[in-house]
């Protein structure tokens, strides 16, 4: 199993006074209505804990399995989140604004691959290939 930091950014939907903000903090999102990622996840647990530490409580509204979930649900209009870059970026032309948010809170990405069998060719370049996709959102 390789496990890769990912970046994470905050977003909102176009409109919202957040967007004139260079970054964002958990203080700055005391009154928005939060869609976050389920609170058993780890990446939840990494959030809450970075929430708490500066005395902010999350204002859960939506709870969501998958950031690209989120980002459809913020496009919309309906609150804002913290997820992957790589995920939001899909949606930007959708509406969404994609601030940095601060602290980082990374998202691991894992790439799990078998231990008893050797992969193929095809499947090595694919895996190269992808791993190379990520590099823009690689937290570095």
């Amino acid at each position: 199993c390789q496990r890769i930091p990912m970046k994470t950014v905050c977003i909102m939907s176009e409109g919202n006074t957040l967007g004139k903000k260079k970054f964002i903090t958990p203080e700055d999102l005391i009154n928005e209505p939060m869609i976050h990622s389920r609170r058993d996840s780890a990446f939840y647990r990494k959030l809450e804990e970075v929430f708490t530490l500066h005395n902010v409580k999350i204002n859960s509204w939506i709870e969501t399995r998958q950031f690209n979930s989120a980002c459809m649900l913020v496009a919309e209009g309906r609150g804002v989140s913290i997820v992957s870059e790589m995920d939001a970026r899909e949606y930007e032309s959708r509406g969404l604004i994609i601030k940095p948010f601060r602290p980082v809170i990374p998202h691991t990405l894992m790439l799990v691959r078998p231990k008893h069998t050797a992969l193929s060719t095809i499947a090595l370049e694919f895996l190269d290939f992808f791993e190379s996709s990520l590099e823009p959102f690689r937290l570095k």
